[in-house]
């Protein structure tokens, strides 16, 4: 029981009475603008500071516009990124696919050549000729290969002596060309 007394003393005692008028109701015997307060025409200072509204007004949307362009602007250059990126990815996937094509059309031949290389000099002389402008060709370097005629009739009265199939023997035909 004491407790319920002592939770009546902790309720907070009810806010006083107020009393509020319509702005709108001017025909009251106390009206709350008088007549002249409710039409009235703004005077110079008044329409000053209304015009200075207006052009601070303007200055935020013109803010707003310049902070919408620069986002905007922002916007296209991480596009712009974004685009580049992928298409050098695009690219640079492209580049190793090719590359990796061009390989398995060259290494068997090389690994035939360093087989016998060890054994006779002259296919060492044709290898250390070749290789060079086979691992150009792999890295997309070159379509082609000129080689003077005295070099093209050497590698190629040497090269049909080694067993290799005809795709990799026409390879080299169409690879090397006789200047």
């Amino acid at each position: 029981m004491d407790m319920d007394m002592d939770m009546d003393n902790n309720i907070r005692k009810p806010d006083p009475v107020k009393k509020e008028r319509l702005i709108d109701n001017i025909w009251t015997e106390e009206p709350f603008y008088s007549l002249h307060e409710y039409s009235y025409m703004p005077t110079t200072q008044e329409n000053h500071s209304s015009s200075s509204i207006l052009t601070s007004a303007q200055a935020t949307e013109d803010i707003k516009n310049s902070q919408w362009t620069e986002v905007l602007q922002k916007s296209m250059e991480e596009y712009e990124a974004m685009e580049k990126i992928e298409i050098e990815t695009v690219f640079l996937e492209s580049f190793l696919i090719e590359k990796s094509n061009r390989l398995q059309k060259v290494e068997p031949i090389l690994q035939k050549l360093k087989r016998i290389m060890g054994y006779d000099s002259v296919i060492k002389q044709i290898y250390e000729i070749i290789q060079p402008l086979l691992d150009s060709y792999c890295n997309q370097y070159c379509i082609h290969s000129e080689l003077d005629s005295d070099t093209y009739h050497f590698v190629f009265k040497h090269i049909r002596n080694i067993r290799m199939t005809s795709e990799e023997f026409n390879f080299l035909e169409s690879f090397f060309i006789c200047a």
